[in-house]
């Protein structure tokens, strides 16, 4: 492999990291500021899809009709999904910890999560765009071009 071919290779990396970690960045922070503006309440279920997800197959989850109730008012939400972490204890009936942001009640944190800060590709993205300027630097210093 060439020189110019690896540094092209460097910038590619580097370029496709950092627009994946800004991508990340921009819904980690807009997760963030919703999580900030969210209600706290507690989710229950009556719905069979529980009952017979945690009766017959365990899998991976299911999607099902919930409630969230706060202490001010009650959101019915369709079709939100339900873990296999929390089929149980909804098919049990035991109430679970969510937050929710009024707008979009279907995308909620359960049992006191927090949301996740993605800066991972972002951060190797920037990396690997620093060690490429620096090679193709000391590239064009080896050459002789300014």
């Amino acid at each position: 492999m060439s020189k110019i071919t690896f540094i092209a290779f460097l910038y590619v990396i580097g370029v496709g990291f950092t627009g994946i970690g800004l991508v990340d960045a921009y819904f980690s922070v807009r997760n963030s500021i919703s999580y900030s503006r969210a209600e706290s309440g507690m989710m229950t279920t009556t719905d069979p899809a529980v009952a017979r997800m945690a009766k017959y197959s365990p899998g991976d989850g299911t999607y099902a009709d919930v409630v969230y109730t706060t202490s001010k008012r009650t959101v019915q939400v369709p079709h939100a999904y339900v873990s296999r972490e929390m089929i149980k204890r909804a098919a049990e009936g035991v109430p679970i910890p969510v937050r929710f942001v009024g707008d979009h009640p279907g995308g909620g944190w359960y049992d006191g999560r927090k949301p996740e800060s993605k800066f991972g590709g972002l951060i190797v993205g920037v990396i690997f765009l620093a060690v490429a300027i620096f090679a193709h630097r000391l590239l064009r210093k080896e050459s002789g071009v300014s």
